[in-house]
């Protein structure tokens, strides 16, 4: 239907399908200073972007995005939904903004920090009901605060804890790493600690030392501990399946959990039926799932290993009901397409 790029070759850039718009994060090689363009699916058309030298979408005073191109945006819903981004002003003072995927105008923003020493702002990770940002700052100790996803109005702020994922009544982050880590780095080290906040109060409901969080599905999330992949109750901690010592795992979100167990085959967590499972896929890569599918390097199998396409002209980076976006290593483009199955 329509192919763009980054003009960047270091690897494919997010992308994520909402409805019938087509989120592209990150800057350009051409546009150094876009952190977002919100593209019609259909034809490609900018609908609209947030650029970290421009005010923010329908904003008439100082706000601006973020501090960089690479700005965390944590999105959530699907048609109508919200991406939640740092902003600052003029003095450089930082909040929260609440954009509205329908034409990027801000639902709200959060009051503005005036304390200098409080150092910037990096929104990390949010649902429907909280969003959860940090502060690093050279001369201060980085802090977690808490935001009503519906209105802005801070809750409570929690210092030494990096927030990675909202599950339910539950933020997930980590003791003792850099605010950086992120949760792609599945590897944990044995100077962090996972650490699990009460959502509403932002006390501790528990710990797991010497371990990570990296995925979630539903009311559970994926943890890496020493020689192995955990899946807990993201509530409670309490253990609900052993992936044993998978190198690599992804998940869609609801149901399923991916890991690439070796050269052979995939290890398959279903957390509908509570069950583990090893398919035998010979020379497969691990890319990525939607639904019940599991996206290798050039083609798309079901969860029994089955291929359900012809060989693909690009790596799946994302896919709805509707659309499935395709990127070429070779050419550093990406090419979205109407499914046909």
């Amino acid at each position: 239907m329509w192919l763009d790029g980054t003009g960047w070759r270091n690897g494919a850039p997010h992308v994520e399908i909402r409805g019938e718009s087509v989120l592209v994060f990150g800057d350009t090689r051409d546009e150094p200073n876009r952190a977002l363009a919100v593209r019609d699916a259909a034809t490609g058309e900018v609908r609209w972007q947030v650029d970290t030298r421009k005010t923010l979408p329908g904003e008439e005073g100082l706000l601006r995005a973020g501090t960089s191109a690479q700005t965390d945006m944590p999105v959530v819903g699907t048609d109508d939904w919200t991406v939640f981004l740092p902003y600052a002003t003029a003095a450089e003072e930082f909040g929260v903004a609440a954009l509205a995927g329908t034409n990027g105008e801000a639902r709200w923003t959060s009051p503005p920090v005036r304390d200098r020493a409080a150092g910037k702002l990096h929104v990390l990770a949010a649902n429907d009901n909280i969003v959860v940002s940090m502060f690093t700052g050279d001369r201060t100790p980085a802090r977690t605060v808490a935001t009503d996803a519906a209105t802005g109005r801070r809750l409570w702020e929690s210092p030494g804890v990096v927030p990675q994922f909202v599950v339910g009544d539950t933020v997930l982050g980590q003791t003792g790493v850099p605010f950086h880590s992120g949760p792609e780095a599945s590897e944990p080290s044995p100077d962090s600690d996972l650490v699990a906040l009460d959502a509403a109060t932002g006390r501790k409901k528990w710990d797991l030392p010497g371990s990570k969080v990296f995925q979630t599905l539903g009311e559970l999330a994926v943890v890496s501990a020493p020689g192995r992949k955990l899946v807990v109750d993201a509530g409670t901690g309490r253990e609900v399946a052993d992936l044993g010592a998978v190198a690599y795992c992804v998940s869609n979100q609801e149901n399923l959990v991916v890991c690439q167990s070796d050269l052979r085959g995939m290890t398959f967590y279903d957390a509908a039926e509570r069950t583990t499972s090893w398919v035998a896929m010979p020379d497969s890569s691990l890319r990525g799932t939607w639904k019940d599918f599991v996206f290798l390097e050039d083609r798309v199998v079901n969860r029994s290993g089955i291929e359900v396409t012809d060989e693909l002209p690009g790596q799946v980076i994302a896919m709805s009901a509707e659309y499935v976006v395709l990127y070429d290593e070779v050419t550093a483009e990406f090419a979205v397409h109407r499914r046909t199955g």
